[in-house]
């Protein structure tokens, strides 16, 4: 069987499902990465609750330079304080110092 008539089969299904109340979205959905930016100081971590959803790595690191700069600039005691990127999982994946970055 092709693709094409698999597709339709899961269209057709998903269609009487709906009818049910129940959504089921397309099989080629795509969800962003969620990534979350803690703040580490020395009496502990102040968890990101929320996150923050980026499509590249990349754009996420840059969104975590940004946080420790601004946490330099409107702080006086940023000693000993990282900005720790985490993805979904809870996995550090950046860590970065509070502190002025070139950008």
């Amino acid at each position: 069987m092709s693709q094409a008539a698999d597709y339709g089969r899961l269209r057709t299904l998903a269609g009487n499902l709906s009818d049910l109340g129940t959504y089921f979205p397309p099989p080629f959905c795509y969800r962003m990465p969620v990534y979350f930016f803690h703040l580490e100081t020395q009496a502990g971590l102040i968890h990101d609750e929320k996150g923050e959803e980026f499509d590249l790595l990349q754009e996420a690191k840059g969104a975590a330079l940004v946080i420790a700069s601004e946490l330099a600039r409107n702080q006086e005691h940023i000693a000993g304080q990282h900005v720790l990127m985490t993805d979904a999982y809870g996995v550090v994946v950046f860590r970065t110092p509070a502190q002025s970055h070139e950008l």
